[in-house]
């Protein structure tokens, strides 16, 4: 009797099932023969579900899939050192959102966005520039709130501004929404794209709820790797996919060594915009000027300039404002330059009902416009930002059980950050990451830095060979 891809995927995910012999897996050779190799377009990637990863002959034990679930024709369709990446074609599901839903959910990532600039002005890094994406930050704690549950899923909710939302109403309103802006900026001709994966340590079993809104809601690539053994080749996989998906723009996501033999998971969110202004400055125009810092130092920058701009702009009370379209119309730089004050002053007083009037108030105008071309790069541990928002529980009583029935934990959040103004437009990447370590295997921390014993002896009849009493070890 002939089996159709999904019948063979059903049960081929159910061997992974570690039932005391270890998990199997066909030979690359039998998953080519089943389906046809295709390449994974970013752009369209919320068709692709993700499956299952198989890289360099490290498998996993996954939870036992629904019998009833996605059938679908397997393809191989992404790649990063050594590990392939499996998808299978599939319909995500919206769970009933609409309209409401995603203006809700944009309504509170810019409540988000604020938040989030608040803390870091807070956290006082002393960088004189800020650069990060909320949304690709809110994405990977999306992700990570499918698998919460309890305090530890409420805390992420609230922080994100959603907790009237369930994990799976917010993941569904994420791909919505998400899905809404890819389309639009193919029709306009921007370059927007997302992706977002999960980096699991072989062995980790994970429930299968999570697996499929993970791939149904994310269209999240899965793929496996060997922390425990060969960190710095699951490390080496996972920076090869940020710098593929930020086209070279971020090239690692975690700073060297802190992606060790302790960690179990990672998810991340990967996001790449680039688009030409609607009404493009004149190179030629472009001039040189002086920016004067908070701190009243001016300092030589190169500032475009147009003459003959037409857009949305006002002088507000303490500020001057202008938004610049980009091709299309649906995406546009919003421009705003305290007058009064300091920008961290500015930015504390800004709420999304304000930020909604002061959008409001422009009107379409003719414009003289100055202002620098720039590029940035940023990078945040996120950790102590979120638990100043909220989020605790993650980082120290976890309930990921909706994740795995291992107990795991979050130990670092980190984005990295791009961001390139010029004359022709606009060009940003982000990535951001959520470590979660197994803490059945993190153990114990001792450090033996006062006087110590030092014995050597025969655990079998408690004789002692050697002993020693050690005050100073460099004496």
């Amino acid at each position: 009797m002939t089996r159709n891809d999904g019948d063979w995927l059903t049960e081929t995910l159910a061997r992974l099932t570690d039932d005391g012999d270890g998990p199997q897996w066909p030979s690359t050779e039998a998953l080519r023969s089943r389906a046809s190799r295709r390449r994974l377009r970013r752009r369209t990637a919320v068709s692709l579900v993700a499956v299952v990863v198989v890289g360099a002959a490290v498998l996993v034990a996954i939870s036992r899939p629904p019998a009833h679930g996605p059938k679908a024709e397997l393809a191989i369709v992404g790649h990063s050192g050594s590990a392939i990446e499996l998808a299978a074609k599939a319909t995500p599901t919206t769970n009933g959102v609409g309209r409401h839903d995603e203006a809700r959910l944009a309504t509170a990532e810019n409540g988000f966005a604020l938040s989030l600039l608040r803390q870091l002005n807070a956290s006082g890094s002393g960088a004189p520039n800020l650069v990060t994406s909320p949304s690709s930050l809110a994405t990977v704690l999306s992700m990570l709130e499918l698998g919460a549950r309890g305090p530890t899923a409420s805390q992420i909710a609230t922080a994100l501004g959603t907790p009237n939302l369930t994990s799976s109403q917010q993941a569904a309103a994420w791909h919505a929404l998400s899905t809404d802006e890819l389309e639009a900026a193919t029709r306009a001709g921007i370059d927007l794209e997302s992706a977002n994966s999960l980096w699991m340590q072989k062995g980790l079993p994970l429930t299968a709820g999570f697996m499929a809104e993970l791939s149904q809601q994310f269209a999240a690539g899965v793929w496996q790797v060997d922390f425990e053994n060969h960190p710095a080749a699951a490390v080496a996989a996972l920076n090869s996919w940020v710098s593929a998906q930020t086209h070279g723009r971020i090239t690692e996501l975690f700073d060297p060594g802190s992606i060790n033999t302790q960690t179990a998971l990672i998810l991340a969110n990967a996001v790449y915009f680039k688009g030409a202004w609607q009404q493009p400055f004149n190179p030629a125009e472009t001039r040189s000027g002086t920016f004067h810092a908070a701190n009243g130092v001016g300092s030589a920058a190169s500032f475009m300039f147009s003459d003959t701009l037409v857009a949305p702009a006002t002088k507000g009370s303490g500020y001057d404002a202008v938004q610049l379209p980009y091709k299309g119309g649906r995406f546009a730089a919003l421009v705003i330059m305290p007058t009064a004050g300091t920008l961290a002053n500015f930015v504390d007083g800004l709420s999304p009902a304000s930020l909604d009037r002061l959008v409001s108030g422009l009107r379409k105008t003719a414009v003289n416009l100055s202002m620098p071309k720039f590029q940035l790069t940023d990078s945040h541990n996120l950790n102590s930002v979120l638990q100043s928002m909220g989020v605790t529980d993650a980082f120290a009583n976890a309930d990921l059980s909706g994740l795995s029935p291992n107990s795991l934990f979050v130990s670092q959040v980190e984005q990295r950050a791009f961001l390139k103004v010029s004359e022709q437009g606009t060009e940003a990447a982000a990535v951001s990451g959520v470590s979660a370590t197994s803490s059945l295997r993190l153990g114990q921390s001792i450090t033996i830095d006062h006087p110590f014993l030092f014995l050597v002896r025969d655990t079998t009849t408690g004789a002692i060979l050697f002993d020693a009493e050690v005050e100073n070890p460099n004496s």
